[in-house]
């Protein structure tokens, strides 16, 4: 045990790196698939903290997370919609291959969802690039984000989706964004 160091980060979103050597991008998990809570990270302290409950409807149909060392239209970090079958666990920091981005407003404010699926999970690999595939999951998060959107009674505007090429340019942006603002 005396060669074994835990390293304890303070604030994922400001020491992680978002993206990694082979063109995947870092994603920190706030909220898992299933949840009905509303977790979201505290830019501050980096502590990820319970913001609400959320009604049985609205439950989580997907892993949530931000991609750390970005910040998108709405001055938090970018916002990503995890596709896959498994659960992941909150605050777990999970390697992502981007497929797309829902161009959303959100009282007034733009508020893009990223999508994106596990690196190295072979069924979306195999199958995200199908645009059936693609379109359906598409609908599904569309469809979810207004229900949840209409029970806050938020103000909510989903404009269309974008694909791969979209998504990164979009975290491009938000690196730049975060460097300005953090890095300067």
């Amino acid at each position: 045990m005396e060669n074994l160091h835990v390293t304890k980060m303070k604030n994922p979103w400001r020491e992680l790196e978002p993206k990694n050597d082979d063109g995947t991008f870092k994603v920190v998990i706030e909220i898992p698939k299933g949840s009905q809570n509303k977790y979201e990270l505290n830019l501050a302290s980096g502590v990820i903290e319970l913001e609400k409950k959320l009604q049985p409807e609205q439950t989580f149909i997907f892993d949530y997370g931000f991609i750390p060392q970005t910040l998108g239209g709405d001055n938090d970090p970018l916002d990503v919609v995890v596709l896959g079958d498994d659960k992941l666990s909150q605050g777990a920091v999970v390697n992502i291959k981007l497929s797309g981005v829902m161009r959303m407003i959100d009282e007034g404010k733009i508020d893009n969802k990223l999508i994106g699926i596990l690196a190295g999970d072979t069924y979306w690999e195999e199958n995200i690039d199908n645009p059936n595939v693609l379109k359906q999951e598409f609908k599904k998060i569309e469809n979810w984000f207004k229900k949840y959107k209409k029970i806050e009674g938020t103000d909510l505007k989903i404009t269309g989706f974008d694909l791969a090429n979209s998504a990164i340019k979009e975290v491009k942006k938000a690196m730049v964004n975060y460097e300005k603002i953090f890095l300067n």
